[in-house]
């Protein structure tokens, strides 16, 4: 291929430059689609675990609530249809549930709650395939710790739409 070879067709300096803005205008719609997405993932999260903790502490003041629960009443006695509650006793290492659900396991976070070491825990589990958001907070100060688990279906299906919209937008572009 010498110097006497020439592409077939050779693009002007004006398509070249619409070329190269289209580009960018694309990847700019695409990393403000990614951020926007990214953002209210961590906000939902963020409002969500203050939420758990606002609930967890209010409801970790009444001692009521550990001796009702250890009578075997479900969680939606408590006024608490949409979440899980799950004592955690740092001084026996026991952790039961209000409605003897078997399938939240507490890890170190909840029994460093438990026992002092931390002011409060938050973290996702995965129980029975679902995910759920777990917050623990001190219960009495006598190493009992008070864990609120809450389904993360709804939040899950509001990013997987968000996320579906997201990429429609900032796929053409």
């Amino acid at each position: 291929m010498g110097a006497w070879y020439r592409p077939p067709y050779r693009r002007s300096l004006a398509s070249r430059v619409t070329l190269l803005t289209t580009m960018a205008v694309g990847l700019a719609v695409t990393a403000v689609s990614l951020a926007t997405f990214l953002t209210v993932r961590s906000q939902s999260m963020s409002a969500l675990d203050d939420s758990l903790r606002e609930r967890a502490t209010a409801a970790a003041k009444f001692d009521a609530l550990r001796t009702l629960s250890q009578q075997r009443y479900p969680s939606q006695v408590f006024g608490a249809a949409d979440v899980r509650i799950i004592f955690v006793d740092a001084d026996t290492g026991h952790a039961f549930s209000a409605d003897r659900t078997t399938n939240m396991k507490v890890s170190t976070a909840e029994y460093d709650v438990a026992s002092g070491n931390s002011v409060y825990s938050a973290r996702t589990i995965l129980a029975d395939g679902q995910r759920y958001r777990m917050v623990a907070v001190p219960a009495d100060g006598h190493g009992m710790a008070l864990v609120l688990a809450q389904s993360l279906e709804p939040t899950d299906r509001m990013l997987g739409r968000l996320g579906l919209v997201a990429l429609l937008i900032g796929l053409p572009a």
